[in-house]
């Protein structure tokens, strides 16, 4: 089983598994995470106006 916090750990394990070194990797995770956060929160407005709790 892989761990993947050793995974991230370890830069040659990182780039066998994704082609990319741990700090490109971790580049990658941050601009994902910024934008699954601003999808996150378009869709609670968007429920938010269906439910008529916004405008």
């Amino acid at each position: 089983m892989l761990n993947i916090d050793r995974a991230l750990g370890d830069d040659r394990l990182i780039k066998a598994m994704t082609g990319l070194s741990a700090s490109k990797f971790n580049e990658l995770i941050e601009s994902f995470g910024e934008e699954f956060q601003n999808e996150a929160r378009t869709q609670m407005y968007e429920t938010g106006v269906e439910l008529g709790n916004k405008e």
